[in-house]
């Protein structure tokens, strides 16, 4: 399922880049479809992600987060850019907190055909590295990452997991029973068909 939507028509996909969550759960979509990962500060735009985007004539995107994230201000500023380049606005997929995020993203990237509920990684979102190894794994498959609390699942990665389960549907835990606990596991396991 490659649909090389970074290639065709140049999308880039836009995270802040203080913090690792938002970037992580945009990992699969940006390796699966082949757009890069702009980093931006949640208040301003840096002028090497500006130039990026002018430079390589990005007309699409999508915005990570909420208005905490990144601002309205700067979102505002990624648009224009867009819009100058002959695209259009960019979408923003995000929520709070990080985790209702994830689900927002990994949910459009399923609705958006960028991915498919056949393959759901699900990583902590208190720490980056069984995210960021798991995010690859997760886009070589087509897949989404959805970030949960240690202890519990939240409640819109049980939705995102429950709308879009399929009878083949392969839903990897990345990390040990410390970060992602086998309560959570089983949560996970009783929402399989």
């Amino acid at each position: 399922m490659r649909a090389n939507r970074g290639q065709d028509t140049q999308w880039a996909l836009v995270a802040r880049g203080d913090m690792f969550p938002d970037a992580l759960a945009l990992s699969p979509l940006a390796f699966s479809q082949e757009m890069p990962i702009l980093l931006t500060k949640p208040t301003s735009l840096p002028a090497v992600t500006a130039a990026c985007i002018d430079g390589n004539g990005f007309e699409y995107g999508v915005v990570a987060g909420d208005v905490t994230a990144v601002s309205e201000a700067v979102k505002d500023q990624i648009d224009f850019k867009f819009v100058s380049n002959g695209g259009s606005w960019a979408a923003r997929w995000g929520g709070d907190p990080r985790y209702d995020t994830a689900a927002i993203i990994a949910q459009n990237g399923i609705t958006n055909t960028w991915a498919t509920g056949a393959y759901m990684g699900v990583a902590t979102g208190l720490n980056f590295p069984d995210a960021l190894v798991g995010g690859c794994a997760a886009g070589a498959n087509s897949g989404v990452l959805l970030l949960t609390k240690p202890a519990a699942l939240s409640p819109v990665a049980e939705t995102c997991v429950t709308n879009n389960r399929r009878y083949d549907t392969d839903i990897r835990v990345y990390g040990g029973s410390d970060v992602v606990s086998d309560a959570v596991y089983t949560k996970l396991e009783s929402l399989l068909p």
